[in-house]
């Protein structure tokens, strides 16, 4: 019986990775809208521990204004780069990639100068996201820039993953929460398009957002006449997952846990927390010295979260979302009590190992603010 289990789930698998195949590279598109904080090194350690489990990863440095994936590469650039591609109609983006020093993985070059003026200039990412979609590869990896701009919170709402990188202090997971807040509006304009005076509504709300600071977004549309459903569908489709990174073992889970309550009482969706990644020295001697080979040693101790976050997130087939009904939703407004009314049991709960209440498929029957610490404290 148990080695019938075994079978069916190894064929469950290989049918998931072969529909993936079929439908063009799994997209993983890493941001989070503030510098120094890592994402391209974790970019970078997540590519090479694909590579090294098998699968054939694409780096794309989609960071306009500060490309420097190649350098920690040390890929030196003897094609054209991806600036030069958004500008040229007869350039293929397949023609961009280069290999690297590791066996299935490759890299496409952002620019060359590391602060180039082009960067500040607005580009459509509608070709460039059809090119992702026919890269041979079984994922592509987009490493985003700082500057929040249209084009790369377009490819982050495009990605099936869209993943934000923080580090765990008050300032860095602002700067989150206004990222996630402007993909949403994004998302929010181009469902919308050609609405007469939607754009300026949009311009309003951040003002009053920044005035005030707690007006939730749906409630503010639904002022203006928006029916509150199809806007609160459209927050809901941009879940991103959030990585802390440079973490400490004494580090305090309060910040998240502020972070991840304002997003669900504010922007009405969630944000899954996927784990943490501790300081490494390694990483800054391999970043500063130009040699990524020492990201791959086995006492780096973030390249070992990062390969058990990707086999655990990404090689894993994800169980389906649990759906919540209408009467299950949390509260726009409310105590910490009230915000986790409708959370969901499920095996995809990171305490269910341990947990002493498993109630699967009914609502949690653990105190709100302890599933909160849970969910923010297990990796």
């Amino acid at each position: 019986m148990a080695f019938a289990m075994k079978q069916s789930e190894s064929f469950l698998s290989q049918l998931i990775q072969t529909r993936e195949k079929a439908l063009g590279p799994h997209i993983v598109a890493v941001g989070g809208g503030k510098g120094g904080v890592g994402k391209s090194s974790i970019a970078l350690m997540m590519g090479l521990c694909l590579a090294e489990k098998g699968c054939h990863t694409i780096m794309v440095d989609a960071d306009f204004t500060g490309a420097n994936l190649h350098g920690y590469l040390g890929v030196c650039s003897s094609k054209p780069v991806l600036s030069t591609f958004l500008k040229n109609d007869k350039l293929r983006l397949v023609d961009l990639v280069q290999p690297t020093l590791f066996k299935r993985l490759s890299v496409i070059v952002g620019s060359l100068g590391m602060n180039s003026a082009e960067g500040h200039q607005s580009y459509s990412a509608r070709r460039l996201l059809a090119g992702l979609s026919t890269l041979p590869a079984d994922y592509v990896i987009l490493d985003l820039g700082a500057e929040g701009s249209a084009v790369e919170i377009d490819l982050f709402l495009a990605a099936h993953t869209g993943l934000v990188i923080s580090s765990n202090d008050s300032l860095s997971l602002h700067t989150v929460f206004n990222f996630i807040r402007a993909a949403q509006l994004r998302r929010i304009l181009q469902q919308a398009r050609g609405q007469i005076g939607l754009r300026k509504k949009v311009s309003e709300y951040l003002r009053m957002a920044d005035t005030s600071g707690s007006i939730p977004l749906v409630q503010a549309f639904k002022r203006w006449g928006y029916e509150a459903e199809w806007v609160r569908a459209l927050t809901q489709s941009v879940r991103p997952k959030i990585l802390l990174n440079m973490c400490n073992g004494s580090d305090s889970c309060e910040p998240l846990q502020a972070l991840r309550i304002e997003v669900s009482r504010l922007l009405s969706t969630r944000l899954d927390y996927w784990g943490l990644i501790h300081t490494e020295p390694l990483v800054r001697q391999a970043i500063r010295s130009f040699n990524p080979t020492l990201l791959c040693t086995e006492n780096n101790l973030a390249f070992a979260d990062i390969r058990r976050i990707v086999d655990r997130k990404l090689l894993q087939p994800q169980p389906p979302e649990q759906f919540v009904r209408s009467d299950q939703r949390p509260a726009g407004v409310g105590e910490r009590s009230e915000l986790f009314r409708g959370t969901m049991c499920s095996t995809r709960c990171l305490a269910w190992r341990s947990c002493r209440l498993r109630n699967g498929g009914l609502p949690c029957a653990m105190n709100p603010k302890e599933v909160l610490m849970r969910e923010a404290c297990y990796a």
